[in-house]
């Protein structure tokens, strides 16, 4: 009977779950890391193609316009 007094008390209730709280964060700072790992090794893959000649380089620039060339709207 004493048992189930100390484990029902507020002290073990707020503990437990302060630890569901942690055991979230965790989960959540785990994902946030494997995205970011997913990420970086994406760019890292495609980099290796690009050194290594497997992958075509693609330039996506547009033509250039001078400042001067603009047509200056006044109102």
């Amino acid at each position: 009977m004493l048992d189930a007094k100390v484990a029902l008390s507020p002290i073990n209730v707020d503990f437990a779950r302060q630890a569901l709280i942690w055991r979230i964060d965790a989960l959540v700072a785990l994902a946030f890391l494997v995205l970011v790992f997913l990420i970086v090794a994406g760019c890292g893959w495609q980099w290796w193609r690009l050194w290594r000649g497997t992958q075509p380089l693609v330039l996506h620039e547009s033509k250039f316009v001078s400042l001067a060339q603009l047509s200056v709207v006044r109102r």
